[in-house]
């Protein structure tokens, strides 16, 4: 059960799909990797890839 924060805020997609605005709602998601874009229309767009453990649970922070 996972979960993302975005610091500074702003909108939230998982592979492409919006999934919230600053911090997500908690998510179950298959171990895997996942790309995570965040939109803040004063700063731009940042865009990671993230890696999710089988078991892992928690807040993963986009911190930029």
């Amino acid at each position: 059960m996972i979960s993302f924060a975005a610091f500074p805020g702003g909108r939230i997609f998982l592979d492409d799909r919006l999934v919230g605005r600053d911090v997500t709602g908690i998510m179950a998601l298959k171990p895997g990797s996942y790309t995570i874009r965040v939109e803040n229309r004063f700063l731009g767009t940042e865009t990671r890839t993230v890696s999710v453990y089988d078991g892992q649970t928690g807040v993963i922070e986009i911190a930029w």
